[in-house]
C-alpha cells in the first residue's frame, strides 16, 4: 500500500471511529509510528482531521471554520496577546470579546499569575480560562452563534447591564478612518457596543490586516477607544488620526 492508499484508509478509519492512535495504525498498516504520525500532521495541514497527542481525532465543520480562522495571522496574535496581557493586574475584572485574537488573550492570560475576573460573551475564551487557577470567568447567556462560537442577543446584554469592568479587550473585523471600527455581525456589534460602555478603559486588538477595511456593522468611532494594540506598521495616516482624537498606539 503506498502512502495515498494509506492516507485514505487512515482517513476512513478517522471518519468511521472518530478518533484513531498512532501505535494502533502504525501496528495495523506495518509502517512505522514517525510515519503514522507524518501521515497525520499532513492530513491535519489539509483541514482533514486534528492531530493531537498521541493520535488523532475527527475534525467538525464547526471547528474547522474557528480554527482556520485562529491560524491566520497567528505570529501577528500571538505578539498582540504578549502586549495586551501587560495592561492586566491582579483585582481587575476584564471584558474579553469574542473573536480569534481574544482567544490568543485568553491564552496568554491563562498562564499568567494574576487573580482576575474574566466577563466574556465567548466560548472559546471561557474554555481557555475554564480550569485556570485564580481567574474567575463570568460566562454571559444568549444566543449561540456557531461560527464564531460567542454568545449574543437580548439575554446577553441583560447580563452585561449590571456589569461593570476595569478594561475591555475588543477585536474588529475593519479600521477605517471614514467608518470608525466595524464587525461583521449585528447581534455581536450591539453586545461589544454594550461592553464598552461598561468598561472604564478600552482597548482595540487587531493585527494590520484590518486598516483600511470596513464590514457591515459599525462598533463605534475610532475616539471610543483608549488603546489600540496590534502589530506591525500602523499607516502614517492612522497615526495621525489617533493623535488627533487622542488614542493611544502600541505596534
Amino acid at each position: 500500500m503506498g502512502p495515498y492508499e494509506r492516507r485514505s484508509a487512515i482517513l476512513n478509519k478517522i471518519k468511521k471511529e472518530h478518533s484513531v492512535r498512532i501505535t494502533q495504525l502504525s501496528h495495523d498498516f506495518g509502517v512505522t509510528r514517525e510515519t503514522i504520525r507524518q501521515d497525520l500532521y499532513l492530513l491535519d495541514e489539509q483541514g482533514i482531521i486534528k492531530k493531537v497527542h498521541g493520535g488523532a481525532v475527527d475534525r467538525p465543520v464547526m471547528e474547522d471554520e474557528y480554527e482556520k480562522r485562529a491560524t491566520q495571522h497567528q505570529k501577528e496574535k500571538l505578539a498582540i496577546a504578549r502586549k495586551a496581557i501587560k495592561h492586566i493586574e491582579s483585582g481587575m475584572t476584564i471584558f474579553i470579546d469574542y473573536g480569534t485574537t481574544n482567544f490568543f488573550i485568553a491564552k496568554a492570560l491563562s498562564q499568567t499569575e494574576e487573580s482576575v475576573t474574566v466577563v466574556t460573551d465567548s466560548l472559546p475564551v471561557a474554555s481557555a480560562l475554564a480550569s485556570t487557577p485564580k481567574k474567575d470567568v463570568i460566562l454571559l447567556g444568549g444566543d449561540l452563534r456557531k461560527t464564531e462560537r460567542s454568545l449574543s442577543g437580548a439575554l446577553t446584554l441583560q447580563a452585561l447591564e449590571d456589569i461593570y469592568m476595569d478594561i475591555g479587550f475588543f477585536g474588529c473585523g475593519g479600521i477605517s478612518l471614514t467608518s470608525g471600527i466595524t464587525n461583521h455581525d449585528f447581534s455581536e456589534v450591539t453586545v461589544s457596543k454594550k461592553g464598552m460602555s461598561h468598561c472604564r478603559q478600552t482597548i482595540l486588538v487587531a493585527d494590520n490586516s484590518k486598516f483600511n477595511l470596513t464590514t457591515t456593522y459599525k462598533t463605534a468611532n475610532l475616539d471610543t477607544i483608549d488603546l489600540l494594540i496590534t502589530s506591525g506598521k500602523i499607516p502614517d495616516e492612522f497615526i495621525d488620526a489617533f493623535k488627533t482624537k487622542s488614542v493611544s498606539f502600541e505596534s
